[in-house]
């Protein structure tokens, strides 16, 4: 038997989720209106500036995105991305930002296949 990985980092990816198909996923997998409420207060009017050397930004609202750092974008980002099912030969094994794909063979042609 042969075991093949692949190692994501979906870090990146956090910054673009769209807050109206989180929340509009959300009400479709039948979350409490109160919890999609909750959610959409969360994500919404979040606000960011950059600076150079001493000079500021302005201040600009934030149009997509769960914070990388935050206690629940994980669960957020999970929900909203569609994650394929494991199989018989593939497995799946996700970690916040971080994506696994484990796959098993007899021989190295379907296995990477299957990855």
């Amino acid at each position: 038997m042969q075991t093949g990985a692949v190692f994501l980092d979906v870090t990146k990816a956090f910054n673009t989720v769209w807050f109206d198909g989180l929340l509009c996923k959300l009400t479709l997998l039948n979350f409490p209106s109160y919890i999609v409420l909750t959610f959409s207060s969360y994500l919404r009017d979040r606000t960011f500036e950059a600076s150079f050397q001493t000079a500021p930004s302005s201040r600009r609202r934030m149009q997509a995105g769960v914070a990388e750092d935050g206690l629940i974008s994980p669960v957020l980002f999970s929900l909203y991305v569609d994650t394929p099912s494991s199989s018989h030969q593939v497995e799946l094994a996700l970690s916040a930002d971080d994506t696994t794909i484990i796959a098993t063979s007899q021989k190295p042609t379907p296995l990477v296949c299957y990855l």
